[in-house]
């Protein structure tokens, strides 16, 4: 989420893994906070709050994955994960179409600035 630059990087690191967690305890059929692979589930997404770092590399959004059908990493609404969206509905065949048709829900992202609260 965009953040005003007013907190230093443990406060940030901080409310990452407090927000990773809250995300995991909300829905946890899709979501954990398990760094070990063989202890999660195959339809849980890691939220990984320790890449919130500096030098770490990231995949963001709309960003295919070097996997069979190249899927691609998708920004989701809630409304979209609570009627079961999965990995595989999203490709590098079929995004293109569905930002045309739905638009990019990224546009104005960057526009408001959020303030920590901790």
């Amino acid at each position: 989420m965009p953040l005003k630059p007013a907190n230093g990087y443990e406060r940030v690191a901080e409310f990452a893994r407090l927000f990773a967690g809250e995300i995991a305890h909300r829905a946890p059929k899709i979501a954990t906070v398990e760094r070990t692979i063989a202890k999660r589930k195959s339809t849980q997404v890691y939220v990984d709050w320790m890449q919130n770092a500096r030098g770490k590399s990231l995949a963001s959004v709309f960003t295919a994955r070097a996997k069979p059908k190249a899927t691609v990493s998708m920004p989701l609404t809630w409304k979209q994960i609570q009627q079961g969206v999965k990995i595989p509905d999203f490709t590098i065949r079929n995004v293109p179409e569905l930002l045309t048709q739905k638009g990019d829900p990224w546009t104005t992202f960057f526009e408001e600035r959020q303030t920590l609260k901790l």
